[in-house]
């Protein structure tokens, strides 16, 4: 499944009737506190370049046409404010979408957070939403710095190392899985011959997201 761009409006609405003007016109911010990474080969952000975003904060406010980053090496979003400071939200941030360009394809990426039955994670961790419904497909994404010693140099090479999680939500209940047939179908098994009888016949490899979303999609309409 495509991810398809979508270009965010710019009405801001609280509680469905107040408008703001986008993250100027929000005071509760803190400076985002930056890191050098300049000896770190790749970036600690889901793209390199700010993206446009829409913010939704505890209190139900909605912010559009950001300039964001998520940073998936500390599980946080951070905003372009007044003179191009870095800055952050000082309200909770409930739910955003980024929508940039890679490899010259316009993509969109919703995230969320509040998921309390997710093992090793809490309710401010944020995943991204792969699919919605009864069952829903989330993915985390983590970077971490890793340092390689080369044998007989006595520099070392850091470079960011990307892993990726996958669960299902399916209720009150989260399983984790892998990308692949065997543990998905395992996670979806009232399904399981419908679902057998979907992968075999979209010739599905599940060697992309875009498998997994597939099938979880289809799962969703049985």
């Amino acid at each position: 499944m495509k991810k398809i761009l979508i270009i965010c409006c710019f009405t801001v609405a609280f509680g469905g009737n107040l408008k703001a003007q986008g993250f100027q016109s929000y005071t509760n911010n803190t400076t985002f506190q930056t890191k050098d990474f300049s000896d770190v080969k790749g970036n600690p952000y889901t793209s390199p370049e700010w993206a446009k975003g829409t913010v939704v904060t505890s209190d139900n406010k909605t912010y559009t046409n950001l300039d964001v980053k998520y940073s998936d090496y500390e599980d946080k979003l951070i905003v372009k404010g007044p003179n191009d400071q870095l800055m952050e939200f000082g309200d909770l941030v409930n739910d955003f979408t980024l929508s940039f360009t890679k490899d010259g394809v316009p993509v969109i990426e919703h995230y969320h957070s509040g998921y309390a039955n997710i093992p090793g994670y809490n309710k401010k961790d944020f995943f991204e939403v792969l699919t919605d419904g009864k069952a829903q497909l989330l993915k985390k994404t983590t970077k971490k710095i890793q340092t390689i010693n080369e044998y007989g140099s006595v520099t070392s090479n850091k470079s960011f190392m990307v892993t990726h999680k996958y669960f299902l939500l399916l209720g009150d209940k989260a399983v984790a899985i892998k990308r692949d047939k065997k543990s998905l179908l395992a996670a979806l098994s009232d399904k399981q011959p419908q679902l057998e009888d979907f992968v075999k016949t979209n010739n599905l490899s599940f060697k992309t997201d875009e498998d997994l979303i597939k099938v979880v999609s289809y799962y969703n309409t049985l």
